[in-house]
């Protein structure tokens, strides 16, 4: 019979109000692992946030304990706190979530490392103060913990191979877990109550194009509005509607292109939780998700489950998320992308095939696939792990 384990995650910023990527890979795989072991035992570490345990995990397996402790800055909980409070557990391993990890532990460490984007010269000061401060902190603690972990999980193979180059790793300690979408993306049927509210409450029109605001250079937003006042010049009216936006920061993008002309069929809609985003694709006529550079890139999925086709880029992990599923660009060349959204604003044609094909390419990711590898993996260091 196997030992039951005692398995320790850190996940710090999942109960926090504004959640994003890493946060949802966090979540969706802690729910889908309380689905496929109720044996091992689970102590999952985090911040005190607005959110509490019930509302993010209002089904929990008695073998998942949540561990909720510290709000300061996340440097401090992070190689302080939680290297103390983890002594009060009899961990087999600790599985921190999100790219960085205490430097001093005495338990074996699995590493989800995202990507490696904060150590290229291109990005690394790049974005608002917030962000170059994270750049900053994970450059200094990334390089000192790949070689302490015993394994390390990233999100695509694209990743994958950044980071063995980058660290000269041997291939075996490394594996790509792709990451998935939540169950309630889903096509919702028109006459929906819900998706009728959320549309009268935002006042969004019959079509329009969806694209997320994000002022780091390689989400590429900048390249995305010239695209769109691009068609808008070339004759064809459809409002943009710009999610997680800041309305004075989006006008100045106008006002700088003098576009003036079309802020008026702009629709900017600050932080949007999760839960609701799936209205915003379905209301969609297209998705654009054009960064010069992803580790994995959730929205694509998103989208395509939601019955929205999407324009995405044809670099970095993008097109091994997209597959043909999707339109791909050069995302440096707003004539491509401007050509791309007039093709599926005006061939219905291939509009339907691309909606079709994303249902199809979605069924290739799923959280469940994820959490067993997560498994799998904490097996593997609790096998070959002998504590002193």
């Amino acid at each position: 019979m196997s030992k039951v384990l005692n398995i320790g995650i850190e996940a710090q910023r999942i109960f926090r109000k504004k959640r994003y990527g890493m946060d949802i890979v966090a979540i969706e795989t802690i729910k889908a692992l309380q689905q496929i072991d109720t044996v091992n035992q689970y102590y999952i570490f985090s911040r005190v946030g607005e959110k509490s345990v019930e509302d993010i995990f209002p089904d929990l397996n008695d073998n998942f304990h949540f561990v909720l402790f510290g709000s300061g800055d996340y440097v401090t909980w992070e190689q302080f706190l939680l290297p103390k409070k983890i002594q009060d557990y009899d961990l087999d391993l600790l599985h921190c979530t999100a790219n960085t990890a205490p430097l001093k532990l005495k338990v074996p460490l699995y590493l989800l490392l995202h990507d490696i984007i904060y150590l290229e010269k291109l990005y690394f000061n790049k974005g608002s103060w917030y962000q170059r401060l994270g750049n900053l902190y994970r450059s200094v603690i990334v390089p000192k913990i790949v070689p302490r972990a015993k394994r390390i999980g990233t999100v695509s193979n694209y990743e994958r191979q950044k980071i063995i180059a980058e660290f000269n790793l041997d291939e075996e300690i490394i594996q790509t877990y792709h990451n998935a979408y939540s169950d309630h993306f889903r096509l919702i049927s028109k006459d929906d109550k819900k998706l009728l509210a959320v549309k009268k409450e935002h006042k969004l029109p019959e079509d329009f194009l969806l694209l997320f605001f994000n002022e780091d250079p390689r989400k590429n937003f900048v390249k995305a509005i010239e695209a769109y006042i691009s068609l808008r010049r070339a004759g064809l009216t459809i409002p943009l509607c710009i999610l997680n936006a800041s309305t004075s920061r989006v006008k100045h993008f106008f006002d700088r292109n003098n576009a003036a002309q079309y802020w008026q069929d702009v629709i900017c809609i600050s932080y949007l939780d999760n839960s609701e985003l799936v209205y915003f694709y379905n209301l969609a006529k297209v998705f654009l998700f054009i960064s010069t550079r992803e580790s994995f890139g959730i929205p694509v999925l998103e989208a395509m489950a939601s019955g929205t086709p999407v324009i995405t880029s044809n670099s970095s992990s993008l097109p091994e998320v997209a597959g043909d599923a999707a339109l791909k660009v050069d995302p440096d060349n707003v004539e491509e992308i401007a050509e791309a959204l007039e093709l599926l604003l005006t061939n219905q044609d291939k509009h339907l095939t691309l909606t079709k094909a994303g249902f199809e390419r979605v069924k290739q990711f799923s959280w469940q696939a994820t959490a067993q590898k997560w498994l799998n993996t904490y097996k593997a260091i609790a096998r070959e792990t002998v504590l002193p």
